[in-house]
């Protein structure tokens, strides 16, 4: 699953894993509504088992923003606030090179 999720970082994935509606409240995606399939029994082994794992995973290929997303719905804020910091850091030391970026943070 972690695969899955890595690789599904399009417009159909956060109904996969879930996510927040504009108003703020929390949906369950697919994956987690039928989490008891994968012998997952509670949140926190959802979470530890696909969630985490996979926001590794997102990380450590710099999708960065699905890695925070997927943080965020763990309920790891710790993680979140240091993947905006590393991010932070990416964008400013790019900033350093030429003085500029783009839209999407390349310079």
């Amino acid at each position: 699953s972690i695969i899955v999720l890595a690789n599904s970082a399009g417009p159909g994935w956060e109904e996969l894993v879930g996510g927040y509606r504009p108003y703020g409240t929390r949906f369950s995606g697919v994956i987690e509504q039928n989490a008891s399939l994968l012998s997952l029994s509670t949140t926190n082994a959802y979470n530890s088992q696909i969630l985490l794992p996979t926001a590794k995973s997102c990380f450590e290929n710099d999708q960065i923003s699905e890695a925070i997303k997927l943080y965020n719905l763990a309920g790891d804020y710790s993680t979140v606030i240091s993947c905006l910091a590393s991010a932070l850091g990416t964008l400013l030391a790019q900033t350093g090179t030429t003085g500029t970026i783009d839209e999407k943070g390349k310079n």
